[in-house]
């Protein structure tokens, strides 16, 4: 009988330990459980208390997507910045430099939250303004683009980021331009190449599922939104897109139903080109009946400047809008 060979996690070579301390650090945002009874970034925050060495090597996978879901986030993310800023200062050992590191940021919060606590979260936003404008993909709600534009107009001149993808979560189709009224140029909106727009999925899920269906053609709500951008401080814009559930052979000739339980879809990306159709609006080639149906894990393009991707894998979507962190972890290829 052959013996089985032992060996303690010590024994690892250090460059191997410290890959498996980053993998194990990686937060998991494709959960079902909310992210108040299990955090996604527990393993990290546990690993990054073994030593200095472990905690240097999983920061970066601790920051790389920061999800900020309450004014409460908000604020302890902008102390942390803030704490970090006085390490440096001092010298310390615990100074990391958390801008660099953020690749994706999610800001959210419940409408009720903004509405009466917007002057109080003002100078938490101004302190996350750095990050703001130097992460590659920001995902806010549209709510935010106020607060955002307003605490821009001061002397703040951080790095920014070229070819920035702004994920916006919009309200229903009628009341989406009220959003960009505040906008005006600005060093934010200037960077931006990749618009994308997540809907609300208890009100406008049926009608982009109608198009997955081939009920009906996309320009209409696209071409209302589209029409609304602020094209003259978003000259960089490349593409604009929106994403909604994808429906499966088994829900097509049904519609979208959201309890607080949730249901796991496939989700589909619709991408028109910006210059394409900045160049003739009214005669934009939008796709007409019939509409090609695009299965998971391919990708369709019916016409010039207009194209279809629907994901791999399933999303979660609970009551009225993507599960917290789904939409910075869809992928599409």
């Amino acid at each position: 009988m052959k013996s089985s060979i032992c060996f303690s996690f010590s024994d690892l070579p250090v460059d191997v330990a410290l890959m498996i301390f980053k993998y194990a650090a990686k937060p998991m945002f494709s959960q079902k459980e909310e992210y108040n009874d299990q955090n996604p970034y527990a393993n990290a925050l546990s690993l990054s208390l073994v030593s200095r060495l472990v905690r240097l090597a999983v920061l970066p996978e601790f920051l790389h997507t920061v999800l900020l879901p309450t004014g409460r986030n908000l604020e302890a993310f902008a102390s942390a910045l803030e704490l970090q800023k006085k390490y440096t200062k001092d010298k310390s050992h615990l100074a990391f430099d958390y801008i660099p590191a953020v690749q994706r940021l999610w800001i959210s919060n419940s409408r009720e939250e903004l509405m009466f606590r917007a002057c109080e979260l003002k100078p938490f936003i101004i302190t996350l303004l750095p990050v703001l404008l130097a992460v590659p993909t920001l995902a806010i709600q549209c709510s935010y683009l106020a607060s955002i534009v307003i605490s821009l107009r001061g002397d703040h001149t951080p790095s920014i980021c070229s070819g920035k993808t702004l994920i916006l979560t919009v309200g229903h189709q009628a009341s989406f331009h009220e959003y960009f009224k505040f906008i005006e140029k600005s060093v934010l909106f200037a960077s931006i190449s990749h618009l994308t727009y997540l809907i609300e999925l208890n009100l406008d899920s049926d009608t982009f599922f109608n198009i997955s269906k081939d009920f009906k053609s996309p320009d209409f709500p696209l071409g209302s939104w589209m029409s609304k951008i602020p094209w003259g401080c978003m000259n960089s814009l490349e593409t604009f897109s929106v994403v909604y559930p994808h429906p499966s052979l088994g829900l097509l000739e049904t519609s979208l139903s959201f309890d607080q339980e949730g249901v796991d879809l496939h989700v589909e990306r619709l991408t028109v080109s910006a210059p394409l159709y900045r160049q003739n609006p009214e005669s934009f080639p939008w796709v007409t009946k019939p509409l090609p149906r695009t299965p998971p894990g391919e990708e369709s393009a019916p016409t010039e400047g207009l194209s279809f991707k629907v994901t791999h894998g399933q999303g979660h979507f609970s009551e009225v809008r993507f599960h917290m962190g789904e939409s910075l972890g869809l992928r599409f290829s």
